[in-house]
């Protein structure tokens, strides 16, 4: 089994989205990082 995921930047032209697959063991702080890596942000605020 695995897990498919999309995300989707509101408010924005035009829409910024990714898709990708994880495993169900994945713990939500490796999750974190995946969607660090996917969406190609440096794990800081604005």
């Amino acid at each position: 089994m695995v897990y498919r995921c999309r995300i989707e930047l509101n408010e924005i032209a035009p829409k910024i989205w990714r898709e990708f697959q994880f495993d169900p063991d994945v713990t939500f702080h490796q999750l974190h990082k995946i969607i660090q890596s996917v969406m190609g942000w440096e794990n800081y605020h604005l």
